[in-house]
């Protein structure tokens, strides 16, 4: 804390110089981090399921879960008008050097590819493996699909994109909406202009510096989405935190006398310590998830590491250069009676403090109630995976979901599959497998598709 001290109030100008250029390279750099950053990764890469996964794409020459494109039928399915219909979204896709194959209801004469009032079907588009990104792919798909207006796209890919492309537009509406309410909040909080910005100057940098950190590691190793989530919401809320410590202990000690250096040493001497300590303990806390396999899981830790540390060095560093160059000026644009409150020994914290020390039980008891009251909703929380449900209806990989859960029967969108492996290739084994999985309690129906002379897909749906 010496150290920074003596750096930041010996060269105050050139920290903030530093600062300012590591932040123009954090947002060329960092800033467009969400766009390399990949949806799902919420599987064991090691798991049944991912081998389950595996063994189709070897049985088919093709990735296990296919591009569906719902097809909204102008005439009967019998119908030539129909069967064109069809023939011309298969030939928009013709020329498409990642689609491996397209199955549909005149390719295999399947009533599951009809909907219950056969006035829809829909087409399973198989991706090749090497298919460089199959959210991607997904979107090429519905690109070519402009032409035929009857048509959506939809399937696990198109949903991974999807849900992508949502948490981008959520993330910018949360940060239009949370800068200027802590904005709001610091300004009565400082009751100033210049010390209200300060901690919002702190969560931006860290921001910011989050996405670099994370666009470097993507440079070895691929992430999450989700990481976004959590270095945004960390990197305000750790960051004004630590600002809060440091600028009030820094006004604290200004008040008292102390001159400019020394309060910032003081600062640092004090609140610094509470703010590294802060800091490394929620990196090691996090660090923590980096032993699961799933990138989802790893990639939050990642994020959250990278955010806590960048809200320290933002704190620690930036924040002291720049209350040694406004020293008094940090309390300026404020109001002549916000100036005389913070001149005030006995404001609203302090009365509030002295309520708290005279009855320390009755304060913990009535705080402890209050946060119990607050927490009585997550009892009845209930959980979801992060599929399609979690889109708004605008998006079609959620139509095309919503279509084939209603309208399609059970058995043409199995909740899961299981492959069974015959190395005779006895089809009789299978047969008795499947009669296994349909007497479970809970499985509704199961459907049968053989791969390959050895390997079949049992669809499997629940109740």
């Amino acid at each position: 804390m010496k150290l920074l001290a003596r750096l930041t109030t010996g060269k105050p100008w050139s920290v903030v110089a530093a600062a300012l250029l590591f932040t123009a390279i954090a947002g060329a750099f960092g800033g467009p981090v969400a766009g390399i950053l990949q949806g799902g990764g919420f599987f064991d890469p090691h798991s049944a399921g991912k081998a389950a996964s595996d063994k189709v794409q070897g049985a088919t020459g093709a990735l296990a879960s296919p591009v569906i494109i719902l097809v909204r039928l102008t005439a009967p399915i019998a119908s030539p008008e129909a069967h064109e219909q069809v023939l011309a979204a298969e030939s928009s896709l013709s020329a498409d050097p990642n689609i491996q194959s397209i199955g549909g209801y005149y390719d295999t004469g399947s009533p599951t590819f009809l909907s219950t009032d056969g006035t829809q079907t829909f087409l399973a588009v198989n991706l090749k493996p090497a298919t460089p990104d199959a959210g991607i792919e997904a979107e090429h798909i519905a690109a070519l699909l402009k032409s035929q207006p009857n048509t959506k796209v939809g399937g696990a890919a198109m949903a991974q994109q999807q849900v992508q492309e949502q948490v981008k537009k959520d993330l910018g509406m949360a940060e239009s909406l949370a800068f200027p309410l802590l904005f709001l909040l610091s300004l009565w909080v400082f009751r100033g202009l210049i010390a209200a910005t300060l901690p919002l100057m702190g969560g931006g940098i860290t921001i910011l510096g989050a996405f670099l950190g994370l666009r470097l590691v993507t440079l070895h190793t691929p992430l999450s989405i989700f990481a976004l989530n959590l270095t945004t919401g960390m990197g305000l809320g750790l960051a004004i935190d630590y600002s809060l410590f440091i600028l009030s202990r820094f006004r604290e000690e200004m008040k008292a006398g102390l001159t400019v250096d020394k309060a910032v040493s003081r600062s640092l001497a004090t609140a610094g310590r509470t703010v590294l300590f802060s800091s490394l303990t929620v990196a090691v806390a996090l660090s923590s998830l980096l032993v699961f396999p799933e990138p989802f899981l790893y990639s939050m830790a990642v994020g959250g590491i990278i955010t806590s540390l960048m809200a320290a060095a933002s704190a620690l560093v930036l924040l002291p250069a720049v209350l040694r160059l406004l020293g008094r000026r940090v309390n300026s644009l404020a109001p002549t009676r916000w100036h005389r409150e913070m001149e005030e020994a006995e404001g609203f914290w302090y009365r509030l403090a002295r309520i708290v020390l005279r009855r320390p039980v009755f304060s913990a008891l009535a705080a402890g109630g209050v946060l119990i009251l607050l927490g009585l909703p997550f009892l009845s929380m209930k959980f979801t995976s992060v599929d399609t449900s979690v889109l708004p209806a605008s998006y079609s990989s959620r139509q095309v979901n919503d279509v084939l859960t209603q309208d399609f029967p059970a058995t043409a969108t199995p909740a899961m599959y299981a492959v069974f492996t015959s190395p005779s290739g006895d089809p009789g084994a299978v047969q008795a497998f499947a009669q296994r999985l349909a007497g479970l309690p809970e499985v509704k129906a199961v459907s049968l598709q053989p791969l390959d002379v050895q390997t079949w897909r049992i669809g499997i749906t629940v109740r």
